[in-house]
């Protein structure tokens, strides 16, 4: 998903919302993994860009950062 998602932001950007959804929903109920927090990093994006909830975006934003430290 994580190569469909750069794709998917020039071609069909449309689709890259649901991708990065899904990709975050996957790794809450599967678990993190080594591009979980890039998937976080696009939703906190998405909630400033689209919903402007500053906050949710940056406490996403903190929590990709924390994924990437451990």
């Amino acid at each position: 998903m994580n190569h469909a998602l750069t794709m998917t932001f020039i071609a069909r950007p449309l689709l890259n919302p649901i991708l990065v959804f899904r990709m975050v929903k996957m790794s809450m109920e599967h678990g993190i993994s080594n591009i979980s927090a890039f998937a976080f990093a696009c939703y906190g994006a998405y909630l400033v860009g689209i919903d402007r909830d500053i906050e949710g975006g940056h406490m996403m934003g903190r929590v990709a950062t924390e994924m990437t430290k451990r």
